[in-house]
C-alpha cells in the first residue's frame, strides 16, 4: 500500500508539473504570436526607410514564426516522454529558462554590440544650414531596432528599457524636438542601444541599412563599440506591467 501510495503521490506531482509547464509555455507562445503580428505604425516617408523597416519586421516576423512551431514541438515532447520524473524536471526547468529569456523576462548577457547616438556639434552646423531637422524621432529609434533584429540580435535595450513583444517606443507630442518615451519611460540624448547577438552580423546589418547616415542627417553621431569577452553586453529584465488594453467605444459620448 505505501509503495502504491508512493507511485500515486509521484505520478501526480509529475501531471501537475507538466500541466504547469505546459501553461507558462503556452504563455510564451501567446506573448511570441502578439510580437510577431504586430503591426508597428510607420511614420517616415523615405522610401528606403520604408523599405529597409519592411523587410526587417517581415524578417522578424518570420523567425518568431519559427519559435512558436519549435515551442509547440516542445510541447508535444513533453507529453510524449516516458523518461524518469528527475530528468524530465531537469529538462523542463532549462527550456523554461530558454523561454523566458527569448520572451525577455530574464538578464540576458553574451557576446553584442553597444550603439551610442550622441549630438554632434559639428554636424548640427551642417544641418542647420541645410534647413534639415535635427532632432531624433520615435519612428527612428524603431528602425534602428527593426534593422537590429533582422540582423539577428537576441535581444535589445535602449537607455536600459528591454525591447520585449510588449515594449512601446512612442513620440509624445507633435513638432521639433518631440519627447521619446520606451517602455512608458521618458528617454533623452545620449541614446544607448545595448545589443545581444553576433558583433559582426549586427554591424553588417546596420551598415548595409545606412543607419549612421540616417543619423547624421538629424546632426547626431552614432558610435558603436563591440563587446569583449571579459565584459559582455547584459540587458536587464523585461518588467513593466503586461496588461494588454484594447480601444473602447464611448458610448456615454455617443448618448450626448
Amino acid at each position: 500500500m505505501r509503495e502504491a501510495g508512493s507511485r500515486f503521490k509521484e505520478g501526480f506531482k509529475w501531471k501537475t508539473s507538466l500541466l504547469l509547464v505546459s501553461a507558462i509555455l503556452g504563455f510564451a507562445i501567446t506573448i511570441q504570436y502578439a510580437g510577431a503580428h504586430q503591426i508597428k505604425p510607420v511614420l517616415s516617408t523615405d522610401s528606403l526607410e520604408l523599405k529597409t523597416q519592411l523587410s526587417a519586421e517581415l524578417d522578424h516576423s518570420q523567425q518568431l514564426d519559427k519559435q512558436l512551431i519549435d515551442l509547440q514541438n516542445q510541447i508535444d515532447q513533453y507529453k510524449k516522454s516516458s523518461g524518469d520524473a528527475q530528468s524530465m524536471q531537469k529538462q523542463i526547468a532549462d527550456q523554461m529558462h530558454s523561454v523566458l529569456t527569448d520572451a525577455a523576462f530574464t538578464t540576458l548577457t553574451g557576446p553584442g554590440i553597444t550603439i551610442q547616438i550622441q549630438r554632434d556639434s559639428a554636424l548640427m552646423n551642417r544641418v542647420i544650414l541645410t534647413g534639415g531637422d535635427p532632432s531624433v524621432h520615435d519612428e527612428d529609434l524603431r528602425l534602428l531596432q527593426a534593422v537590429l533584429f533582422a540582423s539577428g540580435a537576441q535581444g535589445i535595450a535602449i537607455n536600459n528599457y528591454r525591447i520585449s513583444s510588449f515594449s512601446t517606443i512612442r513620440a509624445i507630442g507633435a513638432g521639433p524636438n518631440p519627447q521619446i518615451e520606451v517602455n512608458g519611460h521618458m528617454v533623452a540624448d545620449p541614446y544607448v542601444i545595448k545589443v545581444v547577438g553576433d558583433a559582426d552580423t549586427l554591424k553588417a546589418g546596420l551598415i548595409n541599412n545606412q543607419i549612421e547616415n540616417i543619423f547624421h542627417t538629424f546632426a547626431y553621431d552614432v558610435i558603436i563599440q563591440t563587446a569583449s569577452a571579459n565584459q559582455p553586453v547584459t540587458l536587464p529584465a523585461y518588467n513593466e506591467p503586461m496588461e494588454i488594453r484594447y480601444a473602447k467605444v464611448d458610448t456615454q459620448g455617443a448618448k450626448k
